[in-house]
């Protein structure tokens, strides 16, 4: 009986028979003593992430507790909107990477970031995929769409598929982050996460309304 749960899967689970899944999933919650949230939450619109993802996420809290979860807001906008932030693009999350070559390997890239700076990446590196059968090219100016696990992505000034570190940036993994197995291992690992920055939206509503006891 944990202070909180969070759940989080496609939005296909709202529709045809997958949504008699959900319903049980959230009456068990209810039945259980939870007070239960049901949302769907866009990952370029809710943190920022460079990735138009939506997902259901599905948040309980014990009804002991004096507050329940909120629905996180948005913090980005693709318009000018008053209070949000500048949504993020493909741009803005992979531009810095266009000197850097794709190698084979999972070794160590130094690279230069659009401001000038030098940083490191790890696991730049795939051999690559037949740019004849992408599925998506990414669009510079605006957020790229869901990164699936297999699916081959076309780079959008590049004529190339776009890398396991790019893939991993449009989901917000810091550079710093280690993807471990194959590359196949590696891309499936990035397919099935959930985006860092939406995650951390969930995770502070979470803090902010059943343990802000905790600082």
């Amino acid at each position: 009986m944990p202070k909180t749960v969070s759940m989080e899967n496609v939005t296909g689970l709202l529709h045809g028979s997958n949504l008699k899944f959900l319903q049980i999933v959230v009456s068990s919650l209810i039945d259980m003593g939870y007070n239960t949230r049901v949302q769907v939450l866009d990952s370029s619109r809710c943190g920022g992430d460079a990735q138009k993802r939506q997902r259901v996420f599905v948040t309980a809290s014990r009804c002991d507790l004096p507050n329940t979860i909120p629905t996180p807001l948005d913090t980005h906008s693709f318009g000018n909107v008053e209070g949000k932030l500048p949504g993020r693009t493909a741009a803005d999350a992979i531009g810095d990477l266009l000197s850097v070559k794709p190698e084979k390997g999972t070794g160590r890239v130094s690279f230069q970031r659009i401001d000038g700076t030098y940083g490191t990446t790890y696991n730049h590196c795939e051999v690559g995929n037949d740019v004849n059968k992408v599925e998506e090219e990414l669009n510079e100016t605006g957020p790229a769409r869901t990164i699936r696990r297999q699916a081959p992505v076309k780079h959008y000034a590049l004529n190339r598929c776009i890398t396991n570190r790019e893939r991993a940036r449009l989901q917000s993994f810091p550079d710093a982050f280690k993807f471990y197995g194959t590359l196949t291992d590696q891309r499936n690992q990035i397919g099935n996460a959930v985006p860092v920055r939406l995650a951390t939206e969930v995770a502070r509503a979470i803090k902010n309304s059943c343990y802000a006891d905790r600082g």
